[in-house]
């Protein structure tokens, strides 16, 4: 059923009706519901995944030998990828993670081979399984809650593969913004900020010019970001100089007066 609403300005708006307002107060609330559980849901079908693949894994290969070495060996690749792959997280997300797919990993090539209920396994099923998809729960509603008391700047430098760096106290002037850095040390030089530099911009929606490294000459790791949100170099201003200049043009950034010429002490103009 559909009917139409008026605003206070007149104008008129169809607006469909449920002729049955329970089902769709009850639907209303489903949909909320499962909207706020779906960025939970991915560690629990992780959970369901691996058991499924441990008992489909068993029905082949639970009499081969060979599959037992290719599964260990699967396993052992596996957490080293996912190691290797988290070195541009932080510390405690790329164990988690290690930790997660290590632990998956052995319990699937351990049901493949004796089975899902032979021994501990079913137990360990039960109760492991849960625990790792609760943990990575966990993380998520912490990293929600934490998400405004975040450093920006820090949430920049994760953007831009430098999640370990750290970023000092900003000097903020008049269309410039200067903040030390200090980059993870064995594992970022300030050739990665450099390069890093043209992806800083893009984050922040300002030209490549805008954004600005200057490293520390006693370290390979320190340096200084200097962001300046408007080049005033970029644009020429035409001004009319003194008479012995007529048509200087000059350039100046902001709170900075333009370089003039002025005629070398001792020399005077013939007459």
């Amino acid at each position: 059923m559909a009917r139409k609403w008026t605003d206070q300005d007149g104008r008129a708006y169809p607006l469909a009706l449920a002729t049955d307002t329970n089902t769709a107060t009850g639907g209303s609330v489903r949909g909320y519901l499962l909207n706020r559980a779906k960025p939970h849901l991915p560690p629990w079908l992780a959970v369901g995944g691996a058991g499924l693949a441990g008992a489909l894994g068993h029905w082949r290969w639970s009499d081969s030998s060979a599959a037992g070495v290719g599964l260990t060996l699967a396993s052992v690749a596996l957490t080293g990828v996912t190691w290797w792959a988290g070195k541009s997280t932080s510390s405690q997300r790329r164990l988690h993670s290690a930790i997660t797919v290590a632990a998956g990993s052995a319990w699937v090539s351990a049901a493949c081979l004796a089975g899902p209920t032979a021994g501990p396994l079913d137990d360990l099923y039960l109760m492991g399984g849960p625990a790792l998809a609760l943990s990575w729960n966990v993380r998520m509603v912490l990293r929600h809650n934490d998400a405004p008391a975040e450093s920006s700047d820090k949430g920049l430098l994760e953007k831009v593969g430098l999640a370990r760096a750290q970023i000092g106290a900003a000097k903020v002037e008049p269309n410039r913004v200067t903040a030390p850095v200090a980059l993870a040390a064995g594992e970022q030089t300030n050739d990665d900020m450099a390069k890093a530099l043209g992806n800083i911009a893009s984050a922040l929606d300002l030209p490549t010019s805008a954004v600005r490294y200057t490293p520390n000459p006693d370290s390979n790791r320190r340096g200084d970001l200097v962001i300046v949100p408007e080049d005033m170099l970029a644009e020429t201003v035409e001004w009319e100089g003194r008479p012995l200049e007529p048509g200087r043009v000059d350039r100046g950034t902001a709170g900075h007066r333009p370089l003039r010429r002025r005629r070398p002490a001792g020399r005077v103009a013939a007459r």
